[in-house]
């Protein structure tokens, strides 16, 4: 009885009551990748949202679907450019969830680089609660077996690639090393493969460096693979 400006209209019901919904059913190949809770904890930790980790049975799942405040639509909590127009400040679900997205755009533009597919051919799944992520080819582009031919040639290249100084720097004169943020220089992708349109993206959450404009806690954010580094130094020290 409203007036809408879009109406969905389903597909026919069937003789037994039921609407069918038809779906493209695909093969597909993607890169899964879950970070070690341990390595996460000491990220939360050191940058100031964690104390310590939870104690068993709880994880720190747990600790993001417990402290998880609404994003907004399109993220907008996000989205500020000035001091003036900060709303937020981090805590475990937005650094959790930056890591994961950072992390996962790195990974796209590692797999545009050795495995022949284009950025806006491919799109991303985070799981934020199993501090994981997923890179996938997008349904509508021809599977010629990119990313496991990859994976076969050229795994330690690529990995490598994730982890290089000059990968983890912007493109556009360390404007983003500078402003605490990402630009098409550096992490972002084509919206069209981005599941949050390019928001809670940032390269200090990798390597470092200033906090993203968004956030009210202007302390430097130090990145996860230089505590990484950390953490497995002292394991070797200790001869672990």
């Amino acid at each position: 009885s409203l007036r809408m400006p879009v109406r969905l209209k389903g597909f026919p019901e069937l003789q037994n009551g039921r609407r069918p919904i038809y779906v493209i059913e695909q093969q597909n190949e993607a890169i899964y990748m879950r970070l070690d809770p341990a390595a996460v904890g000491a990220f939360l930790i050191t940058n100031g949202v964690l104390d310590a980790l939870p104690a068993a049975p709880k994880s720190l799942g747990s600790q993001v679907i417990e402290q998880y405040v609404d994003f907004g639509l399109f993220m907008q909590g996000f989205t500020a450019r000035d001091e003036a127009s900060r709303e937020r400040t981090r805590d475990v679900p937005s650094l959790v969830y930056m890591l994961l997205h950072t992390m996962a755009h790195q990974v796209m533009h590692g797999i545009a680089r050795f495995s022949g597919l284009d950025l806006g051919s491919m799109s991303e799944a985070i799981f934020p609660a199993d501090l994981a992520f997923l890179v996938h080819r997008r349904g509508m582009t021809e599977d010629l077996g990119n990313i496991s031919s990859m994976w076969r040639d050229h795994n330690g290249a690529f990995l490598d690639y994730l982890v290089a100084r000059r990968e983890l720097r912007c493109g556009s004169g360390t404007l983003c090393d500078h402003r605490g943020g990402a630009c098409p220089a550096c992490v972002m992708v084509p919206e069209t493969s981005c599941i949050a349109g390019n928001q809670l993206l940032s390269r200090a959450a990798l390597a470092g460096g200033r906090s993203p404009l968004w956030d009210m806690n202007t302390t430097p954010l130090r990145g996860y693979y230089q505590i990484v580094s950390d953490l497995r130094a002292t394991q070797l020290t200790n001869g672990e």
